[in-house]
Order: C-alpha cells, then sequence, then structure tokens
C-alpha cells in the first residue's frame, strides 16, 4: 500500500511540475512585457511631469506687475504699440541662489519696461498720460548697444567671485546690454565679510552679499533687518503667452499616463509575487519528485527480495515446529527445577541474614583501624601524584628547551649564511655605483647643452610671441569696426521690422473695421483705394478729418457693443455659478464623508479602548497578585488631540503616574500593557530584549509562565540572562566567544530531558543488575 500510493504520488507530480513550469515560464513572459511597458510609461510621466511644470512655472511667471504694466502689455498684444519688448525682471533669469542679491540690487529697475527705440518709449509715455494709467520707467534697447564689447568680454573678479551680470540667463542675447547698462560690474559675495575684503582692495567694486548687503564703490554700506527683498526675477524666463487648453490637455495627458502608470505597477507586482510563488511551489514539488524516487526503487527492490523470500521462510516454519512429547519432558524437569531453586533461595536467605550480621561485627570491631590506614594511603597517593606531574613537567619542559636551542643553532646558522649574502651584494652595489657616476657625469653635461638650446628657443619664442601681439591688436581694431557695421546694420534691421510690423497692424485693423447698423440711415459700403488714390491724398487734411470724425463719432455715436459685451458676461457668469454649485455640493459630499469616518474611527477606537482597558487591569493584577491599572484619556470628547495616560497602582501602594514608577514596576506595566494588545489584535511574532533584568525572582516566573502560555498563538523571542525565564522555553540559542570569535548554539530541551532520563534509567537498571550480581559472592564468602 505505502509503494502503490507513493507510487501513484510520483505519476501525479511527473505531470503536475511541467505544468508548473510552463505556467511559471508564461508568469515571467508577461512580467518582462509589463516592465517593459512600466519603464516606457514611467518615462513618458516623467516628461509629461517636466514639461508641465515648466509650462506652469512658466505662467507664473508670467504674473501681473500692476496696472502700467498691464496696459502697455495689452498694447503691445493689439498691436498698437509693438516695439514694446517687455519688463526687464521677466527678460532674465537667474538661479534661486541668487534671489535675494539680484532683487536687492535691481529693486530700482527690474520694473523697467524695455523699448526698441526712443520714439517708442515716448509714444508710451503719452499713451500713459492720455488714458491716466500712472507712470512708468521706459530704456531703449538701442541706446545700450554700446555696451555690447563690455558684455562680451572676459572678466576676471578676485577670490573667484561670479560678476551678477554673468548669472543672468536670456533667451535673446541682444538684452543683456539692457543688464549690463544698470548692473555693470557688480559682483557678489557669500556673506559681508568676503564682500569687505573685495570691495575695499586694490580695485574698488561693487559688491552685494547673498543675503542682500550692499557695498559701493563710493564705500557706502547698506543691509540690516530682518525682511529681505525677493521674487523681482524669476528661475526661468517668463513667456507672455501660455495657453490654459495646452496645460489642461497636458494635465489630462499625466492623469491618464498616471493611471496606467499605476496599474502597470500593480500588474508587476503581482506577476513578480506569483512567480515568486511558482518558483518556491517547483523547488518543493521537485524535492519532493526526488524524494519519492529516492524512497519508491529501494522499496520496490525490497518487496521483490520480499516475495522471493515467501516460499523460503514458510519450509523454515514447517522444519521449526516443535515436538509436543519432548516439550511436555522439559516442562516436568523445569518444574523440577523450580522446586529445587526454591529451597535453595529459602537456605540462601537465612544464611544471608547471617553474614550480615557477621559483617555488622567485624565492622565494629576493625572501623577505627581501617580508617587511619585508608586516610594514609590517600595522602601517599595524593603525594605520588604531586610527584608525577612535577616528572611530567619537568619532561615537557626539557624538550621545549631542546627544541628551542636546536631552533637556535639553526637560526646562527641561517644568519651566517645571510651575513654572506649582505657581503657579496655590497660588492656588486659599488661596482654599479661607479658606472652609474660614470652615467651620471654624461648626463649633466648633456644638461648643460640642452639648457643653452632652451635659451635659445626662449628667445625666439618671445620674438614671436611679440609678433602675435601686433596681428591682436590689429585684429582687435578689426573686431571693433566689424561691431560698427553690425550695429548699423542691426538698426536698418529693426527698423524693417518695425516698419513690417505696422503695416500687418494697420492691415489687421483694417480687416477688423466694418460698419455699424444705424436706424434710418442707408449702409455704406468701405471704399478700397488704389496705390495711385493712396499717393494722391494729402497726409495733413486725412488726419484732420479723422480727428473729426472720432470727434464727433465720440459725441454721437451709443456703445453698441454693450448689448453683446452684457451677453458674454451673463454667460460667463452662467457657467461660473454652475461651476461653484456642483464644488459645493462635492465639498459637501467630502465632508460629510469625512466626518462619518471621523465618527467611524472615534467608535472603533473607543471599543477597542474599552477592551484593551478591562484587560490591561486584569493582566496587571494577574502580573502583581493584588495591584491595579488604569488607561484614562486625557480629552474623552476628542481623544486623539491630547493623548492618553498610564496610571499604576502596585500592592499595597497609592497611583502613580508610570513615568515616577521604579525599573520593576515599569517593567510589570509595560508587559501587562503588551499583552493586553495582544489580547485585543495578536501579533505572530514579539522580540524581547530583557525584560527581566529589573524583575525579582517571583515576577520573572510569573511572567514566564504567562509567556509560555500565550505561545500557543504567538511566537515570542526573548533575550534573557535569567534561568527561571530561558528554563521554560522550546528552543534555547546561546552566544558565546572563543578565540576572539561570537559563536552560537541551539538546544532543544525537551530531546535533552528525554535523552537524560533514558541515561538515568539505564544507570538504575546498572546498579541493579549489581546488585543481584554480588548476593552470591556474599553468600560464598
Amino acid at each position: 500500500e505505502q509503494i502503490a500510493e507513493k507510487g501513484a504520488r510520483l505519476k501525479e507530480l511527473g505531470k503536475l511540475i511541467p505544468d508548473k513550469e510552463k505556467e511559471l515560464h508564461n508568469a515571467q513572459k508577461g512580467a518582462e512585457r509589463a516592465s517593459h511597458e512600466y519603464d516606457e510609461v514611467k518615462q513618458k510621466l516623467q516628461d509629461a511631469r517636466s514639461e508641465f511644470e515648466e509650462k506652469s512655472s512658466a505662467q507664473s511667471a508670467s504674473k501681473s506687475h500692476g496696472r502700467v504694466h498691464d496696459a502697455l502689455m495689452q498694447q503691445k498684444r493689439n498691436g498698437n504699440i509693438p516695439g514694446i519688448i517687455g519688463r526687464l525682471g521677466d527678460l532674465g533669469a537667474i538661479d534661486k541662489k541668487y534671489d535675494v542679491a539680484i532683487s536687492t540690487v535691481g529693486a530700482g529697475f527690474l520694473n523697467t519696461m524695455i523699448v526698441d527705440t526712443p520714439e517708442t518709449g515716448k509714444t508710451c509715455i503719452e499713451f500713459l498720460k492720455k488714458n491716466n494709467v500712472g507712470r512708468g520707467k521706459f530704456l531703449a534697447l538701442s541706446k545700450t548697444t554700446r555696451f555690447q564689447a563690455d558684455c562680451d568680454q572676459q572678466f576676471r573678479a578676485p577670490q573667484g567671485v561670479p560678476r551678477l551680470f554673468d548669472l543672468i540667463k536670456v533667451s535673446e542675447p541682444e538684452i543683456r546690454t539692457a543688464f549690463y547698462h544698470y548692473l555693470r560690474n557688480t559682483l557678489v559675495a557669500n556673506n559681508m565679510q568676503q564682500a569687505t575684503e573685495i570691495a575695499y582692495g586694490a580695485t574698488r567694486y561693487r559688491v552685494v552679499t547673498l543675503d542682500g548687503g550692499i557695498i559701493e564703490i563710493v564705500g557706502t554700506m547698506t543691509g540690516g533687518g530682518n525682511q529681505k527683498l525677493s521674487g523681482l526675477m524669476g528661475q526661468q524666463v517668463a513667456q507672455t503667452q501660455i495657453d490654459p487648453k495646452q496645460l489642461r490637455k497636458i494635465e489630462q495627458s499625466i492623469e491618464s499616463l498616471d493611471a496606467r502608470y499605476r496599474e502597470l505597477y500593480n500588474l508587476k507586482q503581482r506577476l513578480e509575487d506569483d512567480i515568486t510563488s511558482l518558483s518556491k511551489e517547483i523547488r518543493e514539488l521537485q524535492k519532493e519528485h526526488k524524494k519519492l524516487s529516492v524512497e519508491v526503487n529501494p522499496l520496490e527492490q525490497q518487496m521483490d527480495m520480499l516475495t522471493n523470500q515467501v516460499a523460503e521462510q514458510k519450509q523454515r516454519v514447517k522444519d521449526t515446529t516443535p515436538d509436543k512429547k519432548r516439550v511436555a519432558e522439559l516442562e516436568k524437569i523445569v518444574k523440577a527445577a523450580e522446586a529445587k531453586y526454591n529451597a535453595a533461595a529459602e537456605k540462601a536467605g537465612e544464611i544471608e541474614v547471617k553474614v550480615k550480621n557477621c559483617d555488622a561485627k567485624i565492622q565494629e570491631i576493625t572501623g577505627t583501624k581501617i580508617k587511619s590506614v585508608q586516610r594514609k594511603r590517600d595522602e601517599a597517593a595524593t603525594r605520588l601524584d604531586k610527584v608525577k606531574k612535577e616528572i611530567t613537567r619537568l619532561d615537557v619542559e626539557t624538550k621545549k628547551s631542546e627544541r628551542e636551542l636546536k631552533k637556535s643553532r639553526d637560526k646562527i646558522a641561517s644568519n651566517e649564511e645571510e651575513k654572506k649574502e649582505y657581503e657579496e651584494s655590497m660588492h656588486k652595489f659599488s661596482e654599479r655605483r661607479g658606472e652609474i657616476e660614470v652615467i651620471c657625469s654624461k648626463v649633466m653635461n648633456d644638461k648643460t647643452a640642452k639648457i643653452e638650446e632652451q635659451e635659445q628657443i626662449a628667445a625666439t619664442i618671445k620674438e614671436i610671441k611679440k609678433k602675435a601681439d601686433e596681428v591682436g591688436k590689429e585684429e582687435t581694431d578689426l573686431k571693433s569696426s566689424r561691431i560698427e557695421v553690425d550695429q548699423k546694420i542691426e538698426k536698418i534691421d529693426s527698423d524693417i521690422r518695425q516698419l513690417t510690423n505696422l503695416i500687418h497692424c494697420h492691415k489687421r485693423d483694417l480687416k477688423k473695421l466694418k460698419l455699424m447698423e444705424v436706424p434710418d440711415q442707408e449702409m455704406e459700403e468701405l471704399k478700397t483705394y488704389t496705390a495711385e488714390e493712396i499717393e494722391d491724398i494729402d497726409v495733413d487734411d486725412l488726419d484732420e478729418q479723422i480727428k473729426a470724425a472720432s470727434n464727433k463719432l465720440n459725441q454721437n455715436r451709443p456703445n453698441m457693443a454693450a448689448i453683446n459685451e452684457y451677453k458674454k458676461k451673463e454667460e460667463v457668469y452662467m457657467a461660473r455659478a454652475a461651476e461653484l454649485e456642483e464644488m459645493t455640493r462635492a465639498r459637501d459630499e467630502q465632508r460629510k464623508h469625512h466626518d462619518d469616518l471621523k465618527k467611524q474611527r472615534l467608535t472603533d477606537f473607543m471599543e477597542g479602548f474599552a477592551i484593551i482597558t478591562g484587560k490591561l487591569k486584569e493582566m496587571y493584577q494577574m502580573i502583581t497578585l493584588g495591584g491595579d491599572a488604569e488607561l484614562e484619556l486625557v480629552d474623552s470628547l476628542d481623544p486623539f488631540t491630547e493623548g492618553i495616560v498610564f496610571s499604576v497602582r502596585p500592592p499595597k501602594k497609592s497611583w502613580k503616574n508610570i513615568t515616577n514608577l521604579s525599573g520593576g514596576e515599569k517593567t510589570l506595566s509595560s508587559l501587562a500593557l503588551v499583552f493586553a494588545l495582544h489580547y485585543y489584535k495578536p501579533t505572530p511574532l514579539y522580540v524581547m530584549d530583557e525584560i527581566d533584568a529589573a524583575l525579582d525572582f517571583k515576577n520573572v516566573s510569573i511572567v514566564a509562565n504567562y509567556i509560555k502560555e500565550r505561545t500557543k498563538n504567538a511566537q515570542f523571542i526573548i533575550i534573557s540572562l535569567r534561568s527561571n525565564m530561558f528554563e521554560l522555553a522550546d528552543r534555547l540559542v546561546g552566544i558565546y566567544k572563543t578565540y576572539n570569535c561570537t559563536k552560537s548554539i541551539t538546544i532543544d530541551p525537551e530531546k535533552i530531558a528525554e535523552k537524560e532520563n533514558a541515561e538515568k534509567g539505564i544507570l538504575t537498571s546498572n546498579s541493579q543488575h549489581q546488585l543481584s550480581s554480588q548476593q552470591p559472592l556474599r553468600e560464598v564468602n
């Protein structure tokens, strides 16, 4: 039956293992595909998030900087003043580390509006005056081109500190001259001490520190205060237009990628868990298959062998059938022998009593003499042992001395051989030294010749360098003339671009023109003039006509766009109201859900708290045999804000906070709380480090026996030095140190106890056997 059962299991494993391996292979392929797609989605998600952060930061960087700035930028977007470039602080970017420094230095100019020409600046000022918007500060970029050479020139600052101008990043290189116009060679120091060393050196510099302190070239120092100026320049160059739809599209893409990312992550984790479990299962099945293969084959061989022995054993049984007559005769002989044995045993008992009496009398007579003789014999044996030990010790020392003597002689011989070798090597070294001295003299002569050649080459290099300086000077003059030509070309290109922009703006304005319907008047068509008619038009007369028409229009024409504007505003308002109502509803639902969760948390906590408190009281009374313990809420209405107070009353003492207890009392209180928590929510594993160090023998025994009972549903790993704690353990792991190396040993106390009991049983049986074998000897004596 055992062979059949194991053989069937072996066949079942032979089919099951390939199926599991196939399932594992499929899971590994799926994990590879999921991992590959997971990496791709993760990279796409990172790219999308980076793009979204860049767009968001760029949009936040283009925030409003006041009424004047918004009005001027609106005129630029409408094409009315196309020469406006933008706010100076928005045209550059700087690292966050230098934000305070640039904001402190540039507080007076970073809000300056940069325009292309002075004429554009005048137009902006007239616009601000006409519309009463406010005052503005403008800088014409064309007036800063003279600083182009200074911007391109390399600059070396003392102590290697950076120049503030070099730290600014711009999107268009021509803007750099505007920053140099204000900053020049302003340096950035780490602190005021370094700034003082740089500013008051041989060459005076304007220096600003990272925390906003300034030292001017003339020597004045500015600093102090708790509030530091920052935020006037961003970490990225501001972009003027960011499409909200594009941001929303990117955000939706991030959401979808994030959902797919989480899905793939969970799939990957699940497949990895399946692979681990299948691998483990296959290993176990293969191990079982090997074990069964090893067991089944010998059993089958044994079964064949036993089958062959059955017939032989049956024949032996027939041959060994006893003779009944012979058995009856032997039984009669045994009964007669038993009768004789019983009679002899009775006589032996009587004789044994007599022998014991004789032994007692002999002991009384010769007891004192034998004791003195035994004592002398013991003393002689002790002295003999000492003499033998001394002889052994002296033999060992003699052998050791002989070995040391042999080693010393061998050492002397080896030293003499080394001495001869050293003398021979010294002779060789002296010969080698003479050869080296000859070589050194040749090298010194070559060195003198090379120095003379080096001086000639240095003179030649000096002449070549002088010619190179002259060529470099000519090259600098040519570069300066080229820069002037490039500036003239750039100015012409700028004028062309400005005129082109004006043409496009006027064409766009012409397309926007349309006639408004006026009641009781006929509609007129807009007349389109030819190029010849335009050349014949008097511009001054046309300007007068435009001004007169504008004045008349302002006086007579009502605001026809007010109704359309109202409808648009009403649509926006209704959309915002619906959105507000939806957000309010969602907020109320979330608030209700939040309140329900808070109530459920409070209910669950109070139920668990009541169970733990009751069990804590019971555990502490059991451990201390009469004490009491209590958990109290500091704020019963909201237990999660103030916490819990753990109060304890040890036996025959008053109530105290756990912080005011002794070491042993704290240990008992803490263990009672741990056991109460274990009762409420059991944990499969506990690790405790010398919890019995501060307890006496009785309390250690109580705690140890309770832990012994708790091991039915949990495992306790306890580090202890108390015998009445670790004597109750199911397993012992001892840590010890020998030869400077830490070692461990694992002990099963039950097996050791069984072994000791078995050994005691063998000793008892042996002693009984010896006693029974001594009785006949006494009879003989």
